[in-house]
């Protein structure tokens, strides 16, 4: 008897190990037009300042909408922000007297009113934004809200003046002991003086940022579209390579790593997937080269000039690039996500991420090291949003 427990336990075994060797999951997405999950993104960053560490914890909350399955049209629409001041800067003793969650129940409410219309993304069939397809309502909110602001600043009595009509500047006498300085003009960095170029340069960025670009952004609260809606196989790592748009025609950033299935959790019907990938430095340089090119050629130079300090755009990038020149750039970052094996679906992904800077040559300057981690946890049905009292 105890020989034959033994033989079927060798059996059972045996019949098992190759299962476990080459688990395989097949998890599209599964999601119906009308659903509602409750996307909660919690992230931690800490970076060390002038030798002090600073760390800032900052979490939100989103209603996801699936506006229509067939098409992939997701919408994200801010519920709730939570924010506390960031811890290592000294600052303690001034703001022990602001009441946080009464601060943060002010910007969520007033975050709710100004993004009502939500994010709308055209997903990929993994659930990434791959275009943003209000962007044009989000452009002219934009456009406005820089209207808003010009018109506020014509009020100030500094700028609501012209040429002779201007108010002739207060006199401004050196306190006692002080030196004046000889020949110091005033600044002519004035509203009045750069409005039209900052105007102008603020409407051709707009019209160079499209729907791709602003859907760049939305990565910061999909990680879990990075794990999920996979087929693989424990064990077998996949190469992945992910580009994301950039603005004012810029080449994308990439990334490259690998993607692996770690383990399948039969009992709760999940799976526990790994994504590893690095920033491709070659294109983070070549997106930040092309950006400041068109920024420079666009605002910097045209304001420049309005302030009778002619530069061209060529100066200024050059005066920008060995900034560029001087310092090697890392950024990796893995992504741990589990994984709902009927929907597809993460139900939580987490994100650990090092950026590190480090000034090339001889001067042996400590590299700038700043560490983040993002945990987003997806739930079935629409968050709690904060309503009036009814009696």
């Amino acid at each position: 008897m105890p020989g034959f427990a033994r033989a079927l336990a060798l059996a059972s075994v045996l019949l098992c190990a190759p299962a476990a060797v080459a688990q395989t999951i097949d998890a599209p997405l599964r999601v119906r037009t009308g659903d509602v999950y409750t996307v909660a993104v919690e992230q931690t960053q800490s970076s060390a300042v002038a030798g002090t560490e600073v760390e800032a914890t900052f979490s939100h909350t989103y209603a996801l909408h699936i506006v229509d399955a067939e098409q992939r049209i997701w919408r994200y629409v801010p519920v709730s922000i939570n924010y506390t001041l960031p811890t290592g800067l000294g600052l303690e003793a001034q703001t022990s007297g602001l009441n946080w969650p009464i601060i943060n129940e002010a910007v969520s409410a007033l975050t709710r009113v100004s993004t009502d219309i939500g994010f709308e993304c055209r997903v990929d069939e993994f659930g990434r934004c791959m275009e943003l397809t209000n962007w044009p309502m989000w452009r002219d909110r934009a456009e406005n809200v820089v209207i808003m602001a010009d018109a506020f600043a014509r009020l100030m009595p500094e700028t609501a003046a012209s040429g002779e009509e201007a108010a002739s500047p207060p006199e401004v006498r050196p306190r006692s002991g002080v030196k004046q300085q000889e020949g110091a003009a005033p600044s002519q960095f004035t509203w009045e003086r750069m409005r039209a170029p900052v105007l102008s340069g603020v409407a051709t960025m707009l019209d160079n940022f499209d729907g791709r670009d602003a859907a760049t952004w939305m990565a910061v609260i999909q990680n879990s579209a990075f794990v999920q809606g996979r087929s693989l196989t424990r064990r077998q790592p996949v190469s992945v390579s992910d580009e994301f748009e950039m603005p004012f025609g810029a080449p994308p950033l990439r990334f490259t790593g690998t993607l692996q299935l770690e383990r399948v959790n039969q009992r709760d019907n999940s799976a526990t997937i790994v994504r590893r990938v690095t920033l491709d430095e070659v294109s983070a340089r070549a997106t930040l080269q092309s950006m400041t090119q068109f920024t420079s050629t666009n605002l910097l130079e045209p304001v420049a000039n309005a302030a009778g300090e002619a530069q061209s755009a060529e100066a200024l990038t050059g005066l920008i690039q060995p900034m560029l020149d001087a310092l090697s750039m890392r950024y990796e970052e893995t992504t741990t996500g589990v994984v709902d094996l009927n929907t597809g679906m993460a139900r939580e992904a987490t994100t650990q991420y090092t950026f590190t800077v480090t000034p090339t040559g001889d001067a042996g300057e400590t590299p700038v090291t700043v560490e983040g981690r993002t945990v987003v946890r997806i739930t079935p049905g629409a968050p709690n949003v904060t309503r009036l009292p009814r009696p």
